[in-house]
C-alpha cells in the first residue's frame, strides 16, 4: 500500500533515532487522534496486529476470524517524548480491564494491547502495567487484561481509515446532536420472526471469540420457555398459599438485581428481556460489589438476582450480611458456571426464604438448555437440571455423533431447540462443525444424564488424561470445595 499520512508517505525511511510502539485500545480512529498531535510524535497510522492471518482486511478483522486487534502505530522521537509518557496516555484513554471490548465495541479486534519491537521497551511497558495495576487495585477497579508482548507483524489498514477523524471531524457525533437530526417518525419495517436479531460473541474459551447470529425466533423460544416454567411454578406456589391471607396490604413491585453485562445472553435474556415480560423493576450495577449489592437489596426490596454462582456466594459470605434486611430476597439464580454442590444447601440455609437455582445454556443456544430449581436442586445439587420444557431436548453423543442412550454414559452434551442460533457470523465452517443435519448443537461440554438430570463433567478440551485415565477438573473442584475451610478455588493447567 502506498498511503500518505497528512500528505507524507507512510512507507518513508525513518531516521534510526525514531522509535515505534503499537497500541490497541478499542476503535483505532479515536485512539489515533489521542497521539497524532503530540509533540515528539513523528507519525501515526492505524492497522492490524496480534493475529494469525497474513492478509487481514477490515472486514475479516471485524468478523473476528483473524485474531487481529485494531491498533495504532506511533512513531516518536524519544529525545522529545518518552515511552513512559506515551504509556500514560495509553492507560488513561481506555479501560484496560474490559477484556474483549471497549464500551459498546465488542470483539477480539477491540481488546487492549501494547506491542513492542524489542525487549528493552517491553520491560518498560511491563513495569508501567504493574504500576497502573497497583493504582487500579487500590481503588478496587479490576484487573488489567492488556496483551503485552513483542510483535513484529503490523499490517497497515485501508487508506480511508488513516486519520479518519481528521477527514471526518464528526465521525464520533455527540448523541444529542445525532437525535436532533432524526425524523419525528420511524419508517415502518416488515419484520419476520426468522429475521436476524442479534450478534453476541462467544467467550473464546476454546479459541478466538466468534459472532453468534440469532433470529427473533431463537430468542423468543428461550423467553417463552422460561415464561412457561415460571408461570407453572407461580401457579403451584399460589395453590399452596393461605387463601385467607389479607390481600389489602401493599405489595412491593417485583425487582431484580441486574449485575451481569448485557452483552452476555444471561444479562440480556434472563435479566433484561425476562424482566420486560414479567413487568419487574431492574436495578442495574455497573460493577460487582457485594457490599453495595446488599445495600441495594435492602433499599430497593430486591426479590431476585441473576448472575454467576460466585456472586450469590459473595453475598452469603460477606461479613456485613447480617446488618441488612434481606427479607425481600426470594430467588438466587445462577448460570454461566457450575455451582459447587456444597454451596446449594448453604445458600438455602443462609438466606431463609430464598431459593437457589441454576441454569445451563450457551450463547449459541440463547441460554436455553437445562434448569434446576426448588426441591429438585436441593436433592440434585450437582446437576444443572432437566431440559427446559417444552421445546428443548438434551442428549449425549460420542465423538462420532452416535447418541448414547445408556444412563450415566459420559459423552458430549448436545442440544436441540428452536432457540439454537442461526450460525456463526461469516464463519460457515465453524457452524458446520457444531451442527448435524437434524439441528442438534454440540456444546463442547462433557456430561451424562441420570433420570433426566444433566450432569456436566468437564469441557471436552479441558479433560486431563493421566496414566491413561480421564480426570475431570470439575470433579476435582467439587471434592476440594467439600472441605469446610475452602471458600473459593480454581484449577489451572501447568
Amino acid at each position: 500500500m502506498n498511503h500518505t499520512i497528512f500528505n507524507r508517505k507512510i512507507d518513508h525511511d525513518q531516521p534510526s533515532s525514531i522509535k515505534s510502539v503499537v497500541f490497541g485500545a478499542g476503535c483505532f480512529w479515536g485512539v489515533e487522534r489521542k497521539f497524532w498531535s503530540l509533540s515528539g510524535v513523528v507519525m501515526t497510522s492505524v492497522g492490524y496486529a496480534g493475529g494469525d492471518h497474513d492478509e487481514p482486511s477490515y472486514e475479516l478483522v471485524c468478523a473476528g476470524i483473524t485474531g487481529h486487534a485494531e491498533v495504532v502505530k506511533v512513531d516518536y522521537d524519544p529525545t522529545i517524548i518518552s515511552l513512559m509518557e506515551l504509556l500514560k496516555i495509553f492507560w488513561e484513554c481506555h479501560d484496560p480491564t474490559q477484556g474483549m471490548r471497549q464500551g459498546n465495541d465488542v470483539g477480539t479486534q477491540y481488546r487492549s494491547v501494547c506491542y513492542s519491537s524489542n525487549n528493552e521497551d517491553l520491560i518498560i511497558i511491563k513495569e508501567s502495567l504493574i504500576k497502573y495495576q497497583e493504582s487500579l487495585s487500590e481503588s478496587n477497579l479490576g484487573m488489567i487484561t492488556t496483551e503485552v508482548k513483542i510483535e513484529d507483524k503490523y499490517f497497515l489498514a485501508e487508506e480511508y481509515h488513516q486519520q479518519y477523524l481528521d477527514k471526518n471531524p464528526n465521525g464520533y457525533e455527540d448523541f444529542s446532536n445525532f437525535i436532533k437530526n432524526q425524523p419525528d417518525s420511524f419508517q415502518d419495517l416488515s419484520l419476520d420472526t426468522h429475521d436476524n436479531a442479534t450478534i453476541f460473541y462467544t467467550s473464546g474459551s476454546t479459541g478466538y471469540p466468534k459472532g453468534v447470529l440469532s433470529s427473533h425466533r431463537n430468542i423468543l423460544a428461550t423467553l417463552f420457555s422460561w415464561a412457561l416454567v415460571t408461570t407453572l411454578k407461580r401457579e403451584v406456589e399460589d395453590s399452596k398459599a393461605n387463601l385467607d391471607q389479607d390481600d389489602s396490604s401493599p405489595k412491593n413491585q417485583s425487582a431484580i438485581l441486574h449485575c451481569v453485562p448485557l452483552f452476555h445472553v444471561t444479562g440480556s435474556h434472563a435479566g433484561f428481556l425476562m424482566s420486560i415480560i414479567a413487568g419487574r423493576k431492574m436495578v442495574m450495577m455497573s460493577k460487582w460489589d457485594p457490599g453495595a449489592a446488599l445495600q441495594l437489596i435492602q433499599d430497593e426490596k430486591i426479590g431476585a438476582i441473576t448472575g454467576v454462582p460466585t456472586q450469590t456466594w459473595d453475598l452469603l459470605t460477606h461479613p456485613d450480611r447480617d446488618k441488612y434486611d434481606l427479607s425481600s430476597f426470594k430467588e438466587l439464580s445462577g448460570g454461566g458456571a457450575p455451582r459447587p454442590p456444597e454451596h446449594v444447601k448453604k445458600l438455602k440455609d443462609g438466606f431463609n426464604d430464598a431459593e437457589p437455582s441454576i441454569g445451563y445454556g450457551l450463547t449459541e443456544t440463547n441460554a436455553a438448555g437445562t434448569l434446576n430449581l426448588g426441591k429438585d436442586y436441593l436433592s440434585h445439587p450437582g446437576s444443572c437440571g432437566k431440559a427446559v420444557p417444552p421445546v428443548t431436548d438434551v442428549a449425549v453423543i460420542d465423538e462420532n455423533w452416535n447418541f448414547l442412550d445408556e444412563e450415566k454414559a459420559v459423552g458430549e452434551i448436545v442440544i436441540k431447540s428452536p432457540a439454537n442460533m442461526v450460525g456463526y457470523w461469516m464463519n460457515q465452517e465453524a457452524t458446520d462443525e457444531v451442527f448435524n443435519d437434524d439441528g442438534w448443537f454440540k456444546s463442547g461440554d462433557l456430561g451424562y444424564i441420570d433420570d433426566g438430570f444433566v450432569y456436566i463433567v468437564d469441557r471436552v478440551k479441558d479433560m486431563v488424561i493421566r496414566g491413561g485415565e480421564n480426570i475431570s477438573c470439575i470433579e476435582v473442584e467439587t471434592a476440594i470445595y467439600a472441605h469446610p475451610s475452602v471458600q473459593e478455588l480454581s484449577l489451572i493447567h501447568i
